[in-house]
């Protein structure tokens, strides 16, 4: 029992270790990445696009959004701070 408790952490480590360095050599021969800096002599590809078009507001919204940032500022400052008692 021992020695096949033994045999399985040593076959674990060493195909943790062959696949770890597998996955390394992967990543090291793939494709590189476009670089981060250096594209502002491209010209943009975004250039002719039309804006969105925007929603009317609803009746009553601004009231409706104003009394509700109202009550959450009063809540908001008479609340205790959230302490805990251990670790």
């Amino acid at each position: 029992m021992k020695k096949n408790k033994v045999g399985l952490r040593i076959w674990i480590a060493t195909v943790s270790i062959f696949s770890f360095l597998f996955g390394w050599g992967m990543f090291a021969h793939s494709n590189k990445p476009a670089p981060l800096f250096g594209l502002q002599n491209q010209p943009a590809i975004a250039a002719n696009l039309q804006p969105l078009p925007t929603l009317t507001p609803l009746n009553g919204s601004q009231t409706g959004v104003q009394s509700i940032q109202s009550q959450q500022q009063a809540q908001s400052s008479f609340q205790p701070r959230l302490r805990t008692s251990g670790s």
